[in-house]
C-alpha cells in the first residue's frame, strides 16, 4: 500500500493510497533512511560520480579510465549497501578531512 501526501486544512498529510478515491495525490514517497553524504550520490554530485565524469571526458585515459571507473562504481554499490545496512555513512566518508596543507 502506498502512502501519499495529500493536502488537508492548508496543511499536507500522509495518507493511504486506498483511503481516497478519485483524489490524485500531490507526492508519493517510500520511506527511504538517507545521509548528507548519499544525497549528493542519488543528486550524482558525489566524489565517485564526479571521477566517472571525468573518465568519459578525458580519452586519453584508455584502459586505465575503464578500470578506475569500474572501482567507483563499485564503490557506489558499497556505498549504497553499507546505508542500508548501518543508517550512516561509510567510516572513510565520515573521517575524511581536507589536508592541513596542499
Amino acid at each position: 500500500m502506498i502512502t501519499a501526501w495529500i493536502p488537508c486544512e492548508g496543511h499536507l498529510r500522509p495518507q493511504k493510497v486506498d483511503e481516497f478515491k478519485g483524489v490524485r495525490p500531490l507526492y508519493s514517497f517510500i520511506l527511504y533512511s538517507t545521509t548528507p553524504f548519499d544525497m549528493t550520490v542519488l543528486n550524482e554530485l558525489d566524489r565517485f560520480h564526479l571521477v566517472c565524469d571525468v573518465i568519459d571526458r578525458v580519452d586519453e585515459l584508455g584502459s586505465q579510465g575503464v578500470y578506475l571507473k569500474q572501482q567507483m562504481q563499485d564503490k557506489l554499490v558499497e556505498h549504497q549497501q553499507y546505508i542500508s545496512e548501518h543508517g550512516q555513512d561509510m567510516p572513510e566518508i565520515l573521517q575524511w578531512r581536507w589536508p592541513e596543507t596542499l
